[in-house]
């Protein structure tokens, strides 16, 4: 029982210490930057005549026209 009384305020008193504290930083910060270098991977580069700004080509097919057509006669009617 002595033992476990005397064991806790020493493992407190090592992780309190300033030198532990800043390894465990570096440790962790060299982990992350490591695992960022292993999973780093460009992106491919993107091909001029692709541009997603621009709108694609709307086609015309003879439903949409079918559809045009209709609401024009229903507004005539009226």
């Amino acid at each position: 029982m002595n033992d476990i009384k005397s064991f806790f305020p020493l493992v407190f008193g090592v992780l309190k210490d300033w030198r532990v504290i800043a390894t465990l930083i570096a440790f962790f910060l060299v982990i992350m930057i490591a695992g960022f270098i292993a999973n780093y991977s460009k992106k491919p580069p993107r091909l001029k005549s692709e541009n997603p700004l621009k709108a694609a080509p709307v086609q015309e097919n003879e439903d949409a026209e079918g559809g045009e057509t209709d609401s024009a006669e229903e507004e005539t009617a009226e």
